[in-house]
């Protein structure tokens, strides 16, 4: 789900932009902060040991949206992180009013 999100936000800068992705996903931070994406695709989508790259996919759609872009990768908060967590639970205060 991480990555499809990444995804989605990505595909929506449509002009080269210097970009921080704040994630606290172990996978996806690590995998970003040591460029192995472009590893993989290099490897034909197969990691270190030869053995193919789970959500290759998800992974190349990542490659080609941040083609443009300079990129850093963190899991630090971020300001609007408090803000995401008062509007989600908006939305699940506002379907549980609904099914009453």
């Amino acid at each position: 789900m991480v990555l499809i999100a990444l995804v989605r936000a990505l595909e929506r800068v449509e002009e080269p932009a210097s970009l921080r992705v704040f994630t606290r996903c172990g996978y996806v931070l690590h995998s970003l902060q040591n460029h192995r994406p472009v590893q993989w695709f290099k490897n034909e989508w197969k990691n270190a040991k030869g053995k193919p790259v789970h959500n290759a996919e998800l992974w190349e759609r990542v490659l080609q949206a941040m083609d443009l872009h300079i990129y850093t990768a963190t899991d630090q908060e971020h300001s609007y992180r408090e803000w995401m967590q008062l509007e989600m639970e908006k939305k699940i205060k506002e379907k549980r009013n609904a099914v009453q």
